[in-house]
């Protein structure tokens, strides 16, 4: 199928040359999360940050201490993902994964490898979004100061949760159609 793709022009061999929803095929080395794995985990990493402080020395004012439980909360009940990056000579590629496409459970992948997978992986995928610019950044001077406020506190968290389990923004975003390692024979 890959080959047929190639044959017809329909897959760039470098990822500067597509447009979005265009096909590409890259290389590089994998890193592996699976947000899943730890969304039922948030209150406890909570005491663990908590405890940690308090062990360097450091004791969070209540109010501090309120805050963080709040954004623990909140990470709680955001939807958690499964992402995979992968990490070219040039570039790095931000990919989610649904699970129920995936051969191997991803907690199987979490512990066999952690969250480095070995070795030199390819993919073929579509471009979902090229790293942000300030040109992509939106300005609305024209909005009364109150709707201004309320959406720069929106973009803010909606920011930071994107930096928390979504795509950084020097990545690229691909939806990989193909994951692949290739094998040589022994002979």
């Amino acid at each position: 199928m890959l080959d047929k793709l190639d044959e017809l022009g329909f897959v760039h061999g470098e990822m500067s040359e597509a447009e979005l929803g265009d096909l590409f095929v890259a290389e590089g080395r994998a890193r592996f999360l699976d947000f899943k794995f730890i969304k039922n985990c948030w209150e406890n990493i909570h005491t663990a940050t908590v405890l940690e402080e308090q062990a360097q020395g450091q004791h969070l004012k209540s109010a501090e201490r309120a805050l963080l439980k709040n954004n623990f909360k909140l990470m709680e009940s955001l939807p958690h993902s499964t992402e995979l990056t992968l990490r070219t000579e040039d570039e790095h590629i931000w990919m989610c994964l649904h699970p129920i496409h995936l051969k191997v459970d991803p907690a199987t992948l979490a512990f066999s490898h952690g969250t480095a997978i070995p070795g030199k992986w390819t993919i073929l995928a579509t471009l979902d979004a090229r790293p942000d610019t300030e040109e992509d950044m939106i300005n609305d001077s024209a909005q009364l100061p109150i709707v201004r406020e309320m959406q720069a506190g929106m973009v803010q968290a909606m920011d930071g949760v994107r930096l928390m389990l979504g795509r950084p923004f020097a990545f690229y975003a691909a939806t990989p159609i193909l994951i692949f390692r290739t094998v040589h024979s022994k002979k």
